[in-house]
This record gives C-alpha cells, sequence and structure tokens, in this order.
C-alpha cells in the first residue's frame, strides 16, 4: 500500500521532511485529473440502500475528498487507505490514494510529471495502478456502472503515464494513448465522466507536453479545440457523481477566473454561480480559490 513511507522517499525537502503543500488540480481530473461533479441523489455504490457499513466507508471517502480538496493530503492519504480496507473491491479507493499522492507531489517538486526515486516505491506504486484497473475491469465484466469504471480506467492510465514519464519510462506515451482511448469510448457511451475528461483535454490542450499532444492527435484524429473544452466541462456539473464534485468545480472555477467573463455569460447559469459560490465556501483552502479571490470576481445574482 502506497502511504507515507513511498512520500518520505520521494518528496523529501532539503531538509529530509515533507512539508504540507498546496494544489492546483491536475488537468485530468481524469484524470482524471478524472472525473465529475454531483447529483446529491446519486448513491455511490449504485443502490438505494445501504448497510451500516457501506454507509460508514462512504463517509469516510467523503472526508478523504473534502480534505484532498482542502490541501490537506496528509489526512485525505489517511482517509483513502482507510477506504480501501473497507471496500477492497471498489478501484475509486486505488484511484483516490494515486491521485492525492500525485497532486501532492506535483505541488511539493513543482512539475508535471513528479519522480519517483526511490525504484521500490515506484514498482509499488505501478502495481497499485494495475491493481485498481484490474478491479475496475471486474466492475465492468459485472455490468457496474460501465461507463464509470471504463472512466476510472482511464483515469488511472493517465496518472500511469504521468508517474511513468516523470521517472524516465518511455512508456509514458504508451500509457497516455490507452487513456485517451478509453476516454473516448467512455463519451461515446453518454457518460459525463467521458465528456469531462474530453473536455479537459480540449481545453488544456496548448498546456500538453509533446508525448501527450502527440497521443492526442494520433488517437483521437480531433480538432481540439479550447472554447469547445470549456462547453464540454460547464455541461456536467449536474450529471456526475457527488464524490467526485470538487474536482469538476475546480476545473470550472479555474475557467471562470482565467477567462473573459463576457465569453462565458451564457454558461454563467444561476445554478453554476450557486454552486461555485457553495466551492468558495466549502473549500477555503483550496489553493485556486486563494490564488483567485473568486468572492470578488465571481457575478452577483441580481
Amino acid at each position: 500500500m502506497i502511504r507515507s513511507s513511498c512520500l518520505n522517499n520521494t518528496a523529501r525537502d532539503k531538509e529530509g521532511t515533507l512539508k504540507s503543500v498546496h494544489l492546483r488540480l491536475p488537468i485530468f481530473v481524469l484524470v482524471a485529473s478524472i472525473f465529475v461533479l454531483a447529483d446529491p441523489g446519486l448513491v455511490l455504490a449504485g443502490t438505494a440502500e445501504q448497510t451500516p457499513k457501506k454507509r460508514d466507508s462512504h463517509s469516510i471517502l467523503a472526508d478523504g475528498v473534502d480534505c484532498f480538496c482542502n490541501n490537506d493530503y496528509a489526512s485525505a492519504e489517511e482517509k483513502f487507505n482507510e477506504y480501501m480496507k473497507l471496500e477492497p473491491a471498489d478501484p475509486v479507493g486505488i484511484y483516490r490514494v494515486v491521485l492525492n499522492l500525485y497532486v501532492w507531489l506535483r505541488q511539493k517538486q513543482k512539475v508535471d510529471d513528479p519522480k519517483i526515486v526511490d525504484d521500490s516505491s515506484y514498482r509499488e506504486l505501478l502495481r497499485l495502478i494495475q491493481d485498481g484497473y484490474l478491479k475496475a475491469e471486474v466492475q465492468k465484466r459485472r455490468g457496474k456502472e460501465v461507463a464509470f469504471h471504463l472512466s476510472i480506467q482511464a483515469s488511472l492510465d493517465s496518472l500511469r503515464a504521468l508517474f511513468e514519464h516523470g521517472k524516465g519510462d518511455s512508456t509514458g506515451a504508451a500509457s497516455f494513448k490507452k487513456a485517451v482511448e478509453e476516454a473516448i469510448e467512455t463519451d461515446k457511451l453518454g457518460s459525463p465522466y467521458g465528456t469531462y475528461l474530453l473536455g479537459q483535454m480540449h481545453y488544456r490542450i496548448g498546456e500538453r507536453v509533446a508525448y501527450q499532444r502527440w497521443a492526442l492527435d494520433f488517437t483521437a484524429h480531433l480538432r481540439f479545440q479550447r472554447n469547445k473544452g470549456i462547453e464540454m466541462i460547464f455541461s456536467v456539473p449536474s450529471k456526475v457523481r457527488s464524490d467526485f464534485a470538487c474536482e469538476v468545480w475546480s476545473s470550472i472555477f479555474q475557467i471562470v477566473a482565467k477567462e473573459d467573463k463576457n465569453d462565458l455569460k451564457k454558461y454563467l447559469t444561476p445554478e453554476v454561480i450557486r454552486g461555485l459560490q457553495e466551492f468558495v465556501i466549502k473549500y477555503p483552502n483550496n489553493k485556486d480559490v486563494q490564488d483567485y479571490s473568486l468572492y470578488d470576481k465571481l457575478p452577483r445574482k441580481r
């Protein structure tokens, strides 16, 4: 299991200690930077009734996501590892552990593709990612939320590519190409998770490094357009699961903070404005909130 031992081997500062860091959420989320936004009525397990154990485990997951979105990565790591123990068949726990590690190291090392210096920890991380991928495959074969679990696979492949590239591993390009293929397939299934992933690809294409642009061009045969990405990202907030909500809202938050408000006028519905205001209130320690001071920049309802 990837815990602080991995971080201790990979993200030490000059004094040999790991300090808490802030985050600018990754481009996927996918993978995920991977996905989502929230309809509070949706239940994580996809069922209306839950056992006490289920309710407890999902509460732990939700707490971990809140810590993650508030940049408390150490607490998030503890919650996600606890969730993995309670729900060993659910690949979401692994995805969360890996994503949390990625953004923590990314901010610490100030690079897009962080490097796992210790070879043993690097191999352990790749094994964990593969384990999550296989768990998602089992859920798909059982017919459980097929599109959602395909999006988890896309996110894990994207994270795998980022860590491989950071390590200098030449397989990073192949992993990212696979992630693109899976994101496209998820979108074809009509999933908001696929729409969100492709929206991120459209919007952030100019920020991609060469091997990622190659994979996108080679795989998708699409004309990636920034405005198209904005449209796709703004289309998903009411369609995705609540445990991924902060990632989608964070992406929308960043777009609103960076883009000309006149260009976004048609997207800034009362529902979106309300969602952004709630994001600012709920996650005051989020780096994007601190950077952009959206309290002052949000349009006010008349």
